[in-house]
């Protein structure tokens, strides 16, 4: 079947081409013809924020340069440019089935334009044409009532829904729908194999290192997290730091280099899911730090406790643990195991959303 994605496919964020990528190179296995409607979310593009300097100028332009060599190479993205929720809903792209998610597509944070709010929630295109969401996150912990109303009536369009979060199932009881599902993110439902082709070479380690990879939440707290791990491993740090926006503060890296880095790590320190998803597909020791942003802290916890993995998030600069931490073995084995029963639950779920009929 042909099958039309939409999400955040064209942010200048590493989980979210990942993400897209796994979703993408998934559904090719299982046969189908996906591709990605290239709607540009105004609500999360960072093209509207230039740097105030020189400097965080140039650097996004370095940044959206990686990231437009990544999807132009690894993204089956169709032709149309939709700018406008208007241009979509008069010449929605011809498809089987749409699919949104993964990722934060649900976030009213990220969907405050109207216009992003009705394509995140497939609000075009044919009623015989089938609507499924797949790992689809709101990234919050509850809604606000002024949505749900209209968020109900969109949710009633879906022929099958799943989320990310276990909490996100709650959240689509509130809208009317109470058969979500809760699924792994895509990018775990690939192995570690399958990430080659997308792995860049561009900078040679040949030297154990730390990975330190934050969105900026937690920043402080990785500081000082990352001076402990580096005092009990002996190691260096490589790190990789973004802004909201998706803008590099550190090292310039594509998609493929910061997935490679990650994987090439000793042990990876992040704030961030997918840099959680990533260590957990390359059996990477990691150390999760916790920010004051509730909705972050729900997803990661949802997939550490489905590997029961919780006490390896931290919320403080306690050294006695951290250093227990650096110096603990994980069972990848039993790891694993968690992890291909979580996957089964996804792949079942697309298997039988792609295979029904009204």
């Amino acid at each position: 079947m042909r099958i039309g994605i939409v999400t955040f496919h064209a942010a200048c964020n590493y989980g979210a081409v990942l993400q897209a990528y796994a979703l993408q190179t998934y559904l090719q296995k299982m046969g189908h013809e996906p591709f990605f409607i290239n709607y540009i979310h105004h609500g999360l593009i960072g093209e509207r924020s230039p740097g105030r300097y020189l400097i965080k100028a140039a650097t996004q332009y370095f940044v959206r340069r990686q990231f437009s060599r990544f999807r132009a190479t690894h993204l089956n993205i169709s032709g149309a440019v939709y700018r406008e929720y208007k241009q979509l809903q008069s010449a929605p792209p011809a498809a089987d089935v749409y699919v949104c998610g993964s990722d934060q597509i649900w976030n009213p944070y990220f969907c405050r334009y109207e216009s992003d709010l009705h394509v995140s929630w497939l609000d075009f295109g044919d009623d015989r044409t089938r609507r499924v969401a797949y790992a689809a996150s709101f990234g919050v912990c509850d809604l606000d009532s002024n949505v749900r109303a209209t968020w109900a009536a969109y949710a009633k369009r879906f022929h099958a829904v799943s989320v990310r979060e276990r909490n996100g199932v709650g959240l689509m009881k509130a809208l009317g729908h109470h058969d979500a599902v809760w699924v792994p993110d895509p990018t775990l439902l690939l192995d570690a194999s399958e990430y080659g082709v997308v792995e860049s070479d561009l900078a040679k380690q040949n030297t154990s290192y730390l990975f330190s990879y934050q969105l900026g939440l937690a920043r402080k707290l990785a500081s000082k997290v990352t001076s402990v791990a580096q005092a009990v491993l002996g190691l260096p740090c490589r790190k990789c730091h973004m802004s909201r926006w998706g803008h590099a503060a550190l090292h310039v890296m594509g998609p493929g280099e910061w997935l490679l880095s990650l994987r090439r790590s000793s042990c990876v320190i992040t704030d961030s899911f997918h840099g959680l998803a990533l260590s957990l597909v390359y059996r990477r020791p990691f150390i999760v730090l916790f920010s004051t942003n509730a909705g972050r802290n729900t997803r990661i916890m949802s997939l550490l406790d489905v590997v029961g993995l919780r006490h390896r998030a931290v919320a403080e600069n306690n050294g006695d643990e951290i250093a227990r931490l650096c110096r603990e073995q994980i069972d990848w084995e039993r790891v694993d195991a968690r992890l291909r029963l979580f996957r089964d639950t996804g792949c079942r779920f697309l298997h039988a959303a792609l295979a029904c009929r009204r």
